[in-house]
């Protein structure tokens, strides 16, 4: 059946689909992140696994400045970006790996160094 492709073959060299999934991840990963902070009463355990590139402005500043509050906006959808170019030389499984490696790496990080106020 040469018509049944995998979809794995479709999807190969198209910016779009990594993309629009990281977009769409983006809203439900913010009120994750949000609602597991609890207006700082809460615990922000998920908001260091999702958002490790934020909350490391707490190491530095002790607080999350709006720079960082930002870059917390934005890093899925620059995952996307990242995937999708990535997915355009047929790449997607080396990218998805190294950028998992990053984000793990950053959460990790972030448990290591963040001080009491946000733990």
């Amino acid at each position: 059946m040469g018509w049944a492709k995998h979809r794995d073959d479709m999807e190969t060299g198209r910016f779009i689909p990594p993309f629009a999934f990281m977009l769409l991840l983006t809203p439900f990963s913010l009120l994750v992140g949000f609602f597991s902070a609890g207006a700082g009463h809460g615990s922000y355990f998920f908001t260091k696994v999702l958002f490790p590139f934020t909350m490391m402005s707490t190491v530095f500043y002790d607080e999350i400045t709006l720079t960082f509050l930002i870059l917390g906006l934005i890093q899925f959808p620059m995952y996307g970006v990242f995937l999708g170019a990535m997915n355009r030389f047929g790449l997607k499984r080396p990218a998805i790996v190294a950028l998992s490696i990053l984000h793990v790496s950053a959460t990790a990080a972030c448990f290591l160094l963040i001080g009491e106020n946000f733990s």
